[in-house]
């Protein structure tokens, strides 16, 4: 699907240049959303997110389609449940180094792009199957301002949080049981102040979903 068209539903359109603080993400990271396209007609505009007041602008929540893309939307606080979980986000961290807690030798581990925004999700494995964690971060998104950013595949990053935080360290979350789970991302000084703010959220499941999926979404300033 069009990024602008997801920047749009994420609130990006109307945050004017506050993401970045002027710094530039790493290109390899991110992706950068192109300036507002003309209007396009939706197939069906009664479930169409601008339709519905969803976005930053009118800041409702629920669910509507983009490109024939469901996406459910739900406030920071509230809890974002799809066809396999329910998820609430419980906080986020933003650091320079992540270390290992007292007691146990090790480096601390350094973000590339100078700080680690870590968000803590819980987690409940709503199927009859088995969930890993490990599948949850490759399919999650930051939207900050008009760039999207992926998560950091830096596991050591992860691992000595759940460390800290004294989060279990099982990989598996079992059927209807909850589990906390932890999200990186490596990101710039200026970014990851931007995090909170008007139209930054968390996008878990893949925007290219096709229309059987549905697509959350967790908002970070609201």
């Amino acid at each position: 699907m069009p990024k602008i068209l997801l920047s749009c539903l994420l609130g990006a359109a109307a945050l004017i240049a506050a993401g970045c603080g002027g710094s530039n993400p790493t290109p390899d990271r991110t992706t950068t959303v192109a300036e507002d396209p003309a209007p396009v007609e939706q197939k069906n505009s009664g479930d169409d997110c601008d339709a519905k007041g969803i976005n930053a602008t009118e800041g409702k929540t629920g669910t509507c389609t983009i490109d024939d893309v469901t996406y459910r939307v739900v406030d920071r606080r509230d809890r974002l449940k799809l066809q396999r979980t329910t998820t609430a986000l419980k906080d986020v961290y933003v650091l320079e180094e992540v270390g290992m807690p007292d007691g146990y030798a090790g480096e601390p581990v350094k973000p590339e792009n100078g700080r680690f925004v870590v968000l803590r999700i819980g987690v409940r494995n709503n199927s009859n199957q088995p969930l890993e964690k490990a599948l949850l971060a490759p399919s999650a998104a930051l939207i900050v301002g008009r760039n999207e950013y992926a998560s950091s595949d830096d596991g050591a990053a992860a691992y000595y949080q759940s460390m800290n935080l004294g989060l279990p360290q099982s990989n598996t979350i079992q059927p209807k049981t909850a589990s906390d789970a932890l999200v990186v991302f490596d990101l710039t000084p200026g970014v990851a102040r931007a995090v909170n703010r008007r139209g930054s959220s968390l996008r878990l499941g893949s925007s290219n979903a096709d229309e059987s999926s549905l697509v959350g979404v967790i908002r970070l300033w609201k």
